[in-house]
């Protein structure tokens, strides 16, 4: 079966980092059902995290840490998509996210469910990791978006924990 579009998006004007952590993050924390209205400039949850990363990017660890996650795996130089489905493959939570010189996308594996979270064109599934890399090689090039830099596996902060009171 060929990768299935979840929800469609034309949203170039966003901050396409904020958008795709702030995907990761919905699906770390299992805050909401990811759904497009969610990743729109007018969105008060992406406004807010649009702001408060849009000057980081020169610092992508404490962009991820500004939205309440911590990096598990990142690599600085990526070969190819594959490459990249296999390093979330390797190391869970299996969320995170990828990008070039200007684009960032997030993605996610797990065994038959696979997720591709590109905030210009949307969310995309697939049960097989081939059929997804091939969607998203299909965006990559329709898009003109060069070959991939990067990419980090995310999971959620910990949070600080009280001692107990006895």
């Amino acid at each position: 079966m060929a990768a299935v579009e979840v929800f469609a998006m034309n949203n170039p004007n966003s901050t396409c980092t904020a958008a795709s952590l702030t995907w990761c993050y919905m699906l770390l924390a299992r805050t909401a059902t990811p759904a497009a209205a969610l990743f729109l400039p007018s969105d008060p949850t992406l406004a807010r995290n649009m702001d408060n990363i849009k000057d980081q990017d020169h610092d992508p660890a404490n962009q991820v840490a500004l939205m309440g996650m911590q990096i598990v795996s990142t690599r600085a130089s990526v070969l190819s998509s594959t490459e990249i489905t296999e390093a979330f493959k390797n190391h869970a939570p299996h969320v995170g996210i990828f990008w070039n010189s200007f684009h960032t996308v997030g993605y996610s594996y797990a065994h038959l469910d696979k997720h591709y979270f590109d905030n210009n064109v949307g969310l995309w599934k697939a049960k097989k990791t081939a059929d997804l890399v091939a969607k998203m090689e299909s965006i990559r090039t329709g898009n003109s978006y060069g070959s991939w830099a990067g990419y980090a596996v995310l999971k959620l902060a910990e949070r600080f924990k009280l001692p107990k009171i006895k």
